[in-house]
């Protein structure tokens, strides 16, 4: 899960404010849409409950489209993660999520 969306749920008006004023509101709307291109929604099934829901309240806020290639190969990690079968696939599976998203952390 990309970590840019934590903590989100809990800005009020006046953390927006700051933000806009900060950081050109264009550009976050961007960065965000850039990182949330990995999303992936069925994260949330191996996610506490509270997680859950402050991420689901803080993606309401944003438009963005989840890039395919990278849910499919996270949508296998959550599987093997949810099967408690961690092998060298898995391994395999999330340096092929870090080479999509350009990053391995």
């Amino acid at each position: 899960m990309p970590p840019e969306i934590l903590g989100l749920h809990c800005l009020d008006k006046e953390d927006w404010a700051i933000i806009r004023d900060n950081y050109p509101w264009e550009n976050f709307l961007e960065d965000m849409r850039d990182a949330l291109a990995f999303y992936n929604p069925l994260v949330l099934t191996i996610l506490p409950l509270k997680i859950k829901e402050d991420v689901e309240k803080a993606l309401r806020f944003f438009d963005f489209q989840i890039n395919d290639e990278h849910r499919e190969i996270t949508t296998r990690i959550i599987s093997i993660l949810k099967d408690g079968k961690k092998n060298e696939e898995l391994s395999e599976l999330i340096v092929q999520a870090a080479r999509i998203r350009k990053f391995l952390g």
